[in-house]
C-alpha cells in the first residue's frame, strides 16, 4: 500500500484541494473537525451566557452549535467527494434534535 503525498494534487487550487488530501489520508479528519467546531462553538457560547447572565444555557448554547455546524457542513459539501450524504444527515439530524431539546427545556 502506498501511501498519498501532496505532490499528487494540485495545490494552486486552493483550500478545497488541501481538505480533500487530508479526508483522503485520515478517514476521520471531517467529523473529527466538524466535532472540535461544534464543542468549541458550544463551549464558547455557554461561558459567555455564564458571564452575561450569570448562569448558562445548555440547551441554546447546543442548537446555535449545531446551527453553525450544519451551515458549514452544508457549504463544505459541495466540495465533490469530501464528505458523505450520511454524515451530512447526521448532523442535520443532531441539529433538528437540538432544536427540540431548545423547544422543550425550561
Amino acid at each position: 500500500m502506498t501511501y498519498q503525498t501532496l505532490d499528487q494534487y494540485n495545490l494552486t487550487d486552493g483550500l478545497p484541494v488541501l481538505l480533500k488530501y487530508s479526508a483522503d489520508t485520515v478517514t476521520f479528519f471531517i467529523p473529527l473537525l466538524f466535532s472540535s467546531i461544534f464543542l468549541i462553538i458550544a463551549v464558547g457560547v455557554y461561558y459567555e451566557e455564564i458571564s452575561i447572565r450569570g448562569r448558562g444555557d445548555l440547551p441554546s448554547s447546543t442548537a446555535a452549535a449545531a446551527t453553525v455546524t450544519s451551515v458549514l457542513a452544508v457549504i463544505l459539501s459541495l466540495i465533490d467527494n469530501l464528505m458523505s450524504p450520511i454524515f451530512l444527515s447526521t448532523l442535520i439530524s443532531i441539529t433538528i434534535l437540538s432544536y427540540v431539546w431548545l423547544y422543550f427545556s425550561d
